[in-house]
């Protein structure tokens, strides 16, 4: 699947999982804000994206496309069937700030599908469980 779920915690904490909720125990890792955190997963999964869309910004700098083929073409790579869909819940202790800094992800990722859903019990449990059986930070 190419499903990323980002889970917001309090203290700035921030969670991920790929795949389905039923791999989440298994792929469940927790990350930081920082450039070698979530920005770094995010481009390691969207990979292709990233150089289509950086190859079409140098076309646009070069002016070989104009700016409205640019906006939509870049649409289009960030809509494509490759690129990964990012589900973002947040607990009620996650900050507005945390909420904001994953949506700036989003835009500096070339992320084109990504939702804010609401957390679920289910996705509180697996927290929860991961950090009671010891779950480190992962940068």
């Amino acid at each position: 699947s190419q499903a990323i779920t980002i889970l917001l915690a309090e203290n700035d904490r921030v969670f991920y999982f790929t795949g389905l909720p039923t791999d989440a125990k298994k792929t469940m890792q927790e990350t930081t804000y920082s450039a070698d955190g979530v920005r770094k997963m995010l481009q390691e999964h969207n990979i292709d994206a990233m150089q289509k869309a950086q190859d079409l910004k140098r076309q646009k700098e070069l002016l070989k496309v104009s700016s409205d083929e640019y906006t939509k073409k870049l649409d289009e790579i960030k809509g494509g069937k490759d690129t990964p869909t990012v589900i973002i819940k947040a607990l009620d202790t996650a900050s507005y700030k945390n909420l904001i800094d994953a949506l700036d992800e989003m835009q500096i990722c070339n992320i084109g599908k990504y939702v804010i859903d609401k957390m679920d019990p289910e996705t509180k449990a697996l927290i929860k469980d991961f950090e009671a059986k010891g779950g480190a930070a992962k940068n």
